[in-house]
């Protein structure tokens, strides 16, 4: 009875946490809800000047060709909100890019010498960390391989070891010539 009173409590403590998350997240999010509401206000309020606008403009009796008329009126509201060009700023945008296009190109013919110099530069660097790079690689394979071949050993070092493999040698050559008497081979033949 007591654990599952323990029980009850945690699980009445967690839920009470999650619910105290949800509320403190919840009241982050209001500015941005309030945003969002006012500008949905606004595009609604953008939409129904643009159809009195219209009507004024372009007079229609009929009930159909003045619903046509607002859902037109609505899908342009929502292509520029998104941000879709009209044909006239696309011109505006095609005349703006020509124009720039021939500053630089203005540019350069001005000043083709300093240009020039940079490109040789930009190249003369270029091949040489090429260069550069490729040596990387073959200094790196040389020092693998002397650092293969090379054994880092004192003096000592070395002669021990030689004289231990000669131990290890004369040791072998003891067994092989007592074989024989160790072993009962008959068979043993020497050539």
């Amino acid at each position: 009875m007591g654990v599952e009173a323990a029980w009850y409590a945690a699980d009445a403590v967690d839920s009470s946490a999650h619910l105290l998350q949800e509320a403190h997240h919840s009241a982050q999010l209001q500015p941005y809800r309030s945003a969002a509401r006012a500008e949905k206000q606004l595009d609604k309020a953008n939409i129904h000047a643009l159809q009195k606008k219209a009507e004024v403009e372009h007079p229609t009796s009929n009930p159909l060709s003045r619903w046509r008329q607002k859902q037109t009126i609505k899908r342009q509201y929502a292509a520029q909100k998104a941000g879709f060009r009209t044909a006239e700023t696309s011109a505006k945008t095609v005349k703006e890019a020509a124009k720039k296009t021939e500053e630089a190109a203005t540019f350069v013919v001005r000043h083709r010498k300093g240009i020039v110099v940079i490109l040789g530069i930009f190249m003369l660097l270029a091949f040489l960390l090429n260069a550069v790079s490729s040596c990387s690689m073959m200094v790196e394979g040389i020092g693998a391989g002397i650092a293969a071949g090379s054994y880092a050993a004192a003096d000592d070092d070395i002669v021990g070891a030689e004289a231990a493999y000669c131990a290890m040698e004369q040791a072998l050559q003891r067994q092989l010539e007592r074989y024989e008497q160790t072993h009962d081979y008959d068979a043993l033949q020497w050539h």
